[in-house]
């Protein structure tokens, strides 16, 4: 028990080490990703936002379509061949993928360009989304390809550059030449313009420090017929399912902007995307801890490690819940006000669409590390059964709902998919690794949340709702929220572990920076 407290220990905090850097990375992503958002709603109307939305929407499924299983499938094997020290199977695998990737995104690009006129025309009823379709689909190979360089990289641990490439490089890129192209007056183009740079930009540090800190590791040694036929044959074993997983798992994000314009306008589509993103925001928790999650479980449970992973995955969850219940709080109490601050008195129609969201979005997301534990063990099948099941649902209930509430509906419909999935998905993990990654403190950590957030209903009673009035009770809420935490003793000694190696961390850097500082 003390070796595996001493390993836990350990990994905790290789992970909140890891934690810290794709924090800072994703929070500045999301605020540059709003801001990219923001400029389209506000200078562009929500027309063409909404148009943009549902170009999106048929790239990231032609995208994944091509991508999503076989990169899934490399990040798994790469991790595992490693923990094996068989690089040389690392280095086939990889190559192996390169291959396929390029036959099956150009391919894919080829099939969007070509059904781009029948999407808009025939299926939307609006010929103005056929040129961004057209455009995109130039990009899917890039997109791929630039993906799998990411996936590299994260097999590999560089979760920094990992990070800083897909977050920040990108999005970064985006808002700027969208800002510069729009400055010259060039509508279509700075839509489209800025998404291709962004793409581009990606790929070329992706593969700059793929060359740079992967490729000259890599072995070149002989493999068998038999071990090639294995790698091959585990690989699309694994990655097939996955790859039905992607495209289902596409239509269960996308599925409600497509059926709001099938049955609606894109305007529509475009209120409807205000609250989306926003509602987004909790799945910034489990992303900053699933990064290096994946690989480290699979490496540890290659090794047989089970009662690691066990409370590796109660921790990991306890630390999304506490991240996510205030969040969840301050956008049930305070919708209206967030999407007015970020994108304007228009878009307030989806008030309650978003209330609505945040409740499915929070419930999922503390459910994800049951989904990433049936993908260590292997039940991609498993994972692909529950969520097409849900899809389905998801369109039953859109195809229902939709037509008589409009974007609300559409929220209900996403709302019960994510609860029930979650459930399942909970349930499936159980039954594969027989861990429910659950900690009782986070009952605890519930009860002592109606503090402050009864706090917070006593003080909206006496203040104007804007933006400067949010902060301040933002910050109070989380004031309190804290202090209960350490007061109720919710936090345990790994949560205490970690805060202490972050803070001596931290003491450690600035005083080793003001010893690197010359005298004046």
């Amino acid at each position: 028990m003390d070796r595996i407290e001493k390993h836990l220990g350990e990994s905790l905090k290789i992970l909140a080490r890891s934690s810290i850097i794709v924090l800072i990375t994703l929070f500045l992503s999301k605020v540059i990703n709003y801001a990219y958002r923001v400029v389209i709603a506000r200078f562009y109307g929500p027309e063409v936002y909404g148009l943009v939305s549902l170009a999106l929407v048929f790239f990231s499924l032609f995208a994944v379509m091509c991508s999503y299983g076989l990169i899934d499938g490399m990040l798994r094997y790469i991790s595992i061949f490693r923990s094996k020290k068989e690089i040389h199977k690392v280095r086939y695998i990889i190559f192996l993928s390169f291959k396929i990737s390029l036959i099956t995104s150009v391919i894919s690009g080829l099939l969007l360009f070509s059904s781009a006129k029948f999407i808009s025309v025939d299926l939307l009823h609006n010929s103005d989304l056929t040129i961004y379709l057209r455009y995109f689909s130039l990009l899917i190979p890039l997109f791929v390809f630039s993906s799998a360089f990411l996936a590299i990289l994260r097999a590999y641990e560089y979760i920094f550059l990992n990070s800083i490439i897909q977050n920040i490089i990108q999005n970064l890129s985006k808002l700027v030449f969208l800002i510069i192209f729009s400055v010259f007056g060039w509508k279509t183009f700075s839509l489209i313009g800025s998404q291709s740079f962004g793409i581009i930009l990606m790929l070329a540090f992706s593969y700059l420090f793929f060359r740079i800190k992967v490729s000259k590791s890599l072995v070149k040694k002989n493999i068998s017929i038999n071990q090639k036929n294995e790698i091959v044959t585990n690989l699309i074993s694994y990655s097939f399912p996955m790859l039905l997983l992607g495209i289902i798992g596409s239509l269960l994000y996308w599925i409600d902007s497509f059926i709001i314009g099938y049955f609606s306008s894109v305007q529509e589509v475009g209120f409807y995307n205000a609250a989306v993103p926003i509602a987004m925001l909790f799945s910034i928790a489990p992303e900053i801890f699933l990064q290096l999650f994946f690989p480290l479980i699979t490496k540890e449970f290659a090794q047989g490690k089970v009662d690691l992973i066990k409370e590796l995955s109660k921790q990991v969850v306890k630390w999304i819940f506490i991240i996510n219940l205030p969040i969840f709080l301050i956008i049930l109490i305070f919708p209206g006000t967030i999407i007015n601050v970020l994108f304007g008195q228009e878009f307030l129609v989806a008030e309650n669409a978003l209330r609505i969201l945040s409740i499915g979005s929070f419930f999922y997301s503390i459910s994800v590390v049951s989904n990433t534990l049936l993908l260590m063990k292997g039940r991609s099948k498993t994972i692909l059964i529950n969520t097409s099941i849900f899809v389905l649902f998801n369109i039953v209930f859109g195809l229902i709902l939709v037509p008589v509430y409009g974007i609300n509906g559409a929220a209900v419909s996403t709302t019960l998919c994510n609860i029930f999935s979650g459930i399942l998905f909970i349930i499936s993990s159980n039954k594969a690794v027989g861990i429910i990654p659950f900690r009782r403190k986070m009952i605890r950590i519930t009860i002592i949340s109606c503090i402050p957030l009864s706090i917070t209903l006593i003080l909206r009673q006496f203040f104007e709702i804007n933006l400067f009035s949010l902060i301040i009770m933002g910050l109070i809420f989380l004031t309190v929220y804290i202090l209960l935490l350490f007061i109720t003793k919710s936090l345990d000694r790994n949560d205490l572990l970690i805060i202490k190696t972050i803070g001596d961390k931290r003491i450690k850097s600035i005083s080793l920076s003001k010893k690197e500082t010359p005298l004046n």
